[in-house]
């Protein structure tokens, strides 16, 4: 009798133990799901692109005066950048999520945009040309400046997939940055630009990257700064120059100056300088992650607004039933004003009144 007493004891624990672990598990809150790696979004992509052999005037900052490849040079306003002959570089634009085939390319939405069609394909964008600019060696400055081609190798599955289309435009940013060794634009840099393309509506590419570096190479900081650690500029060679101005084409051709919200790592020989020696960090701070997460947040909300206007001039929701970013997430770009209508990426018109910082 005592072991069967024993064992129905031992029953009505086991019991009232399951009944305890069942009641516990159902007030808890269930488990996030795991996302897929990133790598799961992609599938293989190849292209037959030939690199040409190096050209003597690709890589160049050139000044006044200096040789051009050809003496006719294109308005730059007319030929959308074109150079004669064309350059090797073509940096391309950032992906856009929603589909494979979209309407136009950069940031700026066209002005009829309403009568295109989506035929433009972003496959296109990933062969992205540069010119290699980094040192020769450690013991040799000396930029390659030599031909070469950039290529993730993979496309993506969903093009609508968030975590895709960010970690193929993360990809691009990076390879642009560490291979051309191009320093960002600042806003005087950007706003001389604009001058000379209201002063002189038909100059060329070379014409205008020859005047920004007669203006700034070696005579002015590029930096509206007066830090020790700040540098004189190292001067724009024409692919940056002519990557600024086509990304931006709509802006200066009506004379504004674009924004520049989100901080960017500064890749040259003299940016790299800096960073290691921590000067900028102990002077500024580190630049904020949730800023740079609420700066893509709008840019893409402003991209998805333009392209899908609907008949009572408010918006569609081109991404509807897309993977919704997690909580802490949310919360980040919350916290950063990503959902505030101040966060703006407006650009402002060029100032008429000429600042004493502005020579020409």
């Amino acid at each position: 009798m005592q072991d069967i007493a024993d064992d129905e004891d031992l029953e009505n624990t086991s019991a009232r133990n399951k009944t305890e672990t069942q009641s516990k598990t159902s007030n808890s809150k269930p488990k996030k799901t795991k996302k897929p790696p990133v790598g799961d979004g992609f599938a293989t992509f190849t292209h037959n692109t030939v690199i040409p052999p190096a050209n003597p005037f690709w890589g160049i900052k050139p000044m006044p005066g200096d040789p051009r490849p050809d003496p006719i040079q294109p308005s730059a306003r007319e030929s959308n950048g074109q150079t004669n002959p064309p350059l090797w570089e073509d940096r391309g634009y950032r992906y856009k999520r929603g589909s494979r085939y979209v309407k136009y390319f950069g940031p700026i939405p066209p002005s009829n945009i309403d009568s295109l069609d989506k035929t433009l394909d972003q496959e296109a964008l990933h062969i992205v040309k540069l010119i290699d600019m980094r040192p020769k060696s450690k013991n040799d400055p000396t930029p390659k400046r030599k031909p070469t081609i950039y290529c993730y190798g993979k496309t993506p599955k969903d093009w609508n997939n968030m975590q895709t289309i960010k970690a193929l435009n993360d990809r691009r940013y990076q390879a642009i940055d560490r291979t051309t060794m191009d320093r960002p634009w600042q806003r005087i840099e950007r706003e001389y630009l604009a001058s000379l393309l209201q002063d002189t509506p038909d100059a060329s590419i070379w014409e205008l990257t020859e005047r920004h570096n007669a203006r700034f190479m070696g005579q002015d900081f590029a930096e509206a700064t007066g830090f020790g650690f700040a540098n004189l500029s190292a001067g724009r060679t024409v692919e940056s120059v002519r990557y600024e101005y086509t990304t931006y084409k709509p802006l200066y051709d009506a004379g504004k100056v674009p924004e520049a919200i989100r901080w960017r790592g500064d890749p040259s020989v003299e940016g790299k300088a800096v960073k290691e020696s921590g000067r900028a960090e102990r002077a500024f701070g580190k630049p904020s992650r949730a800023l740079e997460m609420a700066h893509d947040a709008q840019l893409e909300e402003d991209e998805a607004n333009a392209a899908s206007p609907d008949r009572n001039g408010g918006t569609l929701d081109p991404f509807e039933g897309q993977q919704k970013l997690e909580d802490d997430e949310e919360m980040l770009l919350e916290l950063a004003g990503a959902y505030d209508n101040d966060l703006s990426s407006e650009p402002t018109p060029l100032d008429t009144n000429p600042s004493p910082l502005t020579r020409k």
